[in-house]
């Protein structure tokens, strides 16, 4: 989609905001001069993205959401989260994007930049691995093509329902991984690369694919974007060993100080999981903020540089969305 046309979509919803805006009765109740940062995926062309799973916004639905939110808060960088430099008067908006997929290039950042919204794009280095997609999307987009029971390590999963579930403790397998080191991940990588038929589907391309080091460099040349670190290989460090952990951390950070030659000081852990010996490992590593989700609840032992997120329901609508915030923000 051209800028052109995204200008049309945006003056074409700009006209009939009524029927999805925020009462002022709501407006008024969102916490002038607070700030917030809310947490993104992927944005897809397709009309219904979450076939697969529940990551992704329809270029419609996100456009929307944005459009709304410019009229009523302020957006801020991450840079001016950190220094508490917001509008007095609007709620304050950090918007983050995770995992580096393509879609977020070719879909987010041209609206964005139109709109003059900062943002920070937090990416996996999985490129350093010699891999073209995370495993999660990939278990995703192979589950409809895989055996009624596939082993892994050793371990029996059974195809029930929509998920594949380990035999003895019904454990779904996701849930199972996102617990495990690499030396597992890279048995899961082994077994569903062949069954990954979808890969010459170009349709399905926003679900999966992820931007290329030049893609990256252009964003990070863009003052308006911040690119950080979602880690190496997308793994869990509270469940791996130490060593493992920051191994990932530091590889991801030089490969992407490398790429944009901008120091990278943001994090973004996987999955929000964090604990204290995690925190205190990536900021030896040298970043200076770290992102968690709302599912990771603050502690008064983690720093002040350790932050929530709110992560985008894909079912809410625009109003609902600026209502879920409030909520977060009680």
């Amino acid at each position: 989609m051209t800028i052109q046309q995204l200008r049309n979509i945006k003056y074409t919803i700009l006209g009939g905001i009524k029927s999805f805006s925020i009462p002022n009765t709501i407006r008024k109740s969102i916490f002038p001069g607070e700030k917030i940062i809310l947490a993104y995926h992927g944005v897809s062309k397709q009309r219904n993205p979450n076939t697969f799973n529940t990551k992704f916004l329809s270029q419609a639905a996100f456009l929307k959401q944005i459009i709304e939110m410019k009229m009523h808060f302020n957006f801020i960088s991450l840079d001016q989260f950190a220094h508490n430099e917001v509008d007095p008067t609007r709620l304050n908006i950090a918007l983050t994007f995770d995992d580096g997929y393509l879609n977020n290039y070719t879909e987010v950042c041209p609206l964005l930049d139109d709109l003059k919204i900062p943002a920070s794009f937090f990416i996996t280095t999985i490129f350093n691995e010699g891999l073209d997609i995370l495993w999660m999307d990939l278990y995703d987009l192979c589950f409809k093509f895989l055996p009624r029971q596939i082993v892994i390590d050793g371990i029996v999963f059974q195809k029930k329902f929509k998920g594949m579930f380990e035999m003895v403790s019904g454990m779904e397998l996701k849930n199972y991984t996102i617990k495990k080191d690499t030396a597992f991940i890279e048995k899961l990588y082994n077994l569903l690369n062949k069954y990954a038929h979808f890969k010459s589907d170009r349709s399905l391309d926003d679900f999966w694919k992820l931007m290329a080091a030049e893609q990256i460099a252009e964003i990070d040349r863009n003052p308006l974007f911040t690119i950080g670190s979602h880690g190496n290989r997308h793994i869990a460090y509270p469940f791996v060993l130490e060593e493992e952990a920051r191994r990932d951390m530091k590889k991801s950070k030089e490969a992407l100080e490398k790429i944009g030659g901008n120091k990278i000081i943001y994090m973004a852990l996987p999955y929000g999981a964090a604990n204290l010996p995690t925190i205190n490992t990536a900021m030896s590593c040298g970043y200076q903020y770290l992102l968690l989700d709302e599912f990771n609840a603050l502690t008064k032992e983690y720093p002040e540089s350790v932050w929530n997120r709110c992560t985008i329901n894909p079912y809410l609508s625009a109003k609902n969305h600026i209502l879920f915030i409030k909520k977060t923000l009680c």
